[in-house]
Parts: structure tokens; C-alpha cells; sequence
């Protein structure tokens, strides 16, 4: 089955490179237009109703991000992929909001990543609702949302409802402030990674990454833990009790 695709980028020789790529690399997917501005590829996305978009964020005029000033989120009934040269930062907001993306310059193997991903996405959160997180994301260096990969589809909160991240062999456990712990399908380093350098959360053990705001207590006995919210005790390996001891000298009076 052949996938309509339209590719949106200012840049005349990105439209072509991409064209190419997809052609050489990714037999399903049929380019059936190109634009190089948003108000035209909202034009042609009306027309063709594509199955896939690439879509540019950095062209003259309207950015990429202003997709939904110009489409009704009822006509995106497609899965959007960007083309970015963001900084690292605004690369884990893609992650978090559960947005795909491809980073310039693109590659061969990282185009055709993206397009099996999108082909394979059976249920996920609407483009709409992805694209929000993702201006939420963006516009602030502290990210604000996360999308939690969940059975039938994608559930976002935000950061601040989130407890802890417990590990369950290659899962992971979320458990979130007034929820039901959700069991996600990718492993605790994965959230770790995402969230590194975020001033609320912290990882005191190789099988707990915590939101520092839903701490309760820090106990000394038994080696030293954290007691959480919810009554959960949370180890300190010990080669973290340092960075531990820092946070605790910042947060005590």
C-alpha cells in the first residue's frame, strides 16, 4: 500500500534531497506534492489529504509551528514528521511531546526510521494534541509535558504530576499524583536521559528516578532512603548519597 506524502520546507534543495530519500529508501511512501511555504502546503495538504507530512520549522514568514493557525485540527487526519536543526534542548520537547522529527542535515537510515515509525503508529494521540504538548514544550527551557507511550495510544500529563519512575526489568513504572501507576513499555534510563538536567527530578538509585517535590521525608536508618508521598521508600545507591546530600542542603532551611 502506497502512503501519500507531503514534504513542507522553504529550502528548495531539502524538498529534493528529501523526495530523493524517499524514493531510494522508503518504497510504501509516494510524494504527491512539495511547497515551500506553510500557507501552501496547508493548501495542498487539503487537496492531496496526505497520509504523511514533513514539515520544516525554521522557514521565512511562518514557521512550522504555526501549522494550526492555518489547519482545523479535524482535517489533520495524518502523521506529521518535522524536519528540525534544533538545539539538544528543544529535542528532548520532540520526545516528550511524542513528536517525530528528523534532524538536519538528514540521513538515509534516520528518514527511513521515522517513516516506519509513523507507519507502524496504529494509536496514538492525535496530531493536534501532540502538536500542543509540543509548543508547550517549547517554549519555556524547563519542559512542562510529557506523552507516556500507554496500550491505546499516547496519555500526557504534566511534569509536575508525576511522582517517581520505578524499574521493572526492561519497563518501567509511572506513578502519578492522583492516578493509577501506568506500566510504559520502555525502560527507566529512557525517562532518566529525557529528563537529565531538570531541576525537579533526580535519580538516587539505578531503579528509582523521583520528582524531588513528592518527597516526604529523608530517613537515615538502613543505609539511608527517601520516603515519598504515597508511603513508597525509595534506596540512595551510594555513590549518589553525595549529589543527594547537595540537593538536601539546598532544600533545608
Amino acid at each position: 500500500m502506497s502512503l501519500k506524502a507531503i514534504i513542507i520546507d522553504d529550502e528548495q534543495n531539502a524538498r529534493e534531497l528529501l523526495q530523493v530519500i524517499l524514493q531510494d529508501y522508503c518504497a510504501d511512501v509516494e510524494v504527491v506534492a512539495m511547497a515551500a511555504d506553510l500557507p501552501s502546503g496547508v493548501k495542498l495538504i487539503r487537496e492531496h489529504q496526505p497520509d504523511l507530512v514533513f514539515l520544516d520549522i525554521e522557514m521565512p514568514e511562518y514557521s512550522g509551528l504555526q501549522l494550526f493557525d492555518f489547519l482545523k485540527e479535524d482535517e489533520a487526519d495524518f502523521q506529521l514528521i518535522f524536519a528540525t536543526a534544533y538545539a539538544e534542548y528543544a529535542l528532548k520537547a520532540f520526545e516528550l511531546s511524542a513528536v517525530d522529527y528528523l534532524l538536519k542535515p538528514l540521513r538515509p537510515n534516520q528518514v527511513q526510521q521515522a517513516v516506519e515509525k509513523a507507519i507502524s503508529a496504529k494509536e496514538r494521540a492525535s496530531v493536534s494534541e501532540r502538536f500542543r504538548a509540543l509548543q508547550e514544550n517549547l517554549r519555556s527551557n524547563v519542559l512542562k509535558r510529557i506523552g507516556l507511550p500507554v496500550s491505546d495510544g499516547v496519555s500526557f500529563y504534566p511534569l509536575e504530576k508525576l511522582m517517581f519512575f520505578q524499574a521493572d526489568g526492561m519497563y518501567c513504572k509511572v506513578f502519578i499524583d492522583g492516578e493509577e501507576p501506568q506500566l510504559i513499555s520502555k525502560p527507566i534510563k529512557h525517562f532518566a536521559d529525557l529528563l537529565a538536567g531538570h531541576p525537579s527530578f533526580f535519580r538516587p538509585h539505578r531503579s528509582y528516578f523521583i520528582n524531588l517535590n513528592f518527597m516526604k521525608q529523608y530517613l537515615r536508618t538502613d543505609g539511608g532512603y527517601i520516603l515519598m508521598d504515597n508511603g513508597e521508600q525509595v534506596p540512595i545507591a551510594r555513590e549518589r548519597k553525595n549529589d543527594f546530600q547537595e540537593i538536601l542542603n539546598n532544600w533545608t532551611v
